[in-house]
């Protein structure tokens, strides 16, 4: 296992409501996959338009294989939302 590796989720306007001690969760599908749960974090500098992905290595393992993302998240106000992402062509 060599370095540590974060994966990390900002978005321009709005705040996420994931807790900052980890017992916040996002709900992600790959493609036509099932549905895979991830912890999800907020910064401890209090941050709430970035949150980070764990397990980091899980996610981007389907990340790589993927042609799709969805991400289903829980923002202030807004309850939860999804965010789809075209992954083909990502280059590592």
């Amino acid at each position: 296992r060599t370095g540590h590796l974060n994966v990390l989720l900002r978005i321009e306007r709005g705040q996420f409501t994931c807790d900052s001690i980890g017992r916040g969760a996002i709900v992600v599908k790959f493609d036509e996959g099932s549905v895979r749960n991830y912890t999800c974090r907020t910064p401890s500098d209090g941050t709430t338009n970035v949150i980070s992905i764990q397990p980091s290595r899980r996610f981007v393992e389907a990340l790589k294989r993927s042609h799709r993302a969805t991400i289903e998240a829980e923002f202030l106000t807004e309850g939860e939302q999804q965010l789809a992402f075209n992954t083909t062509g990502l280059r590592w």
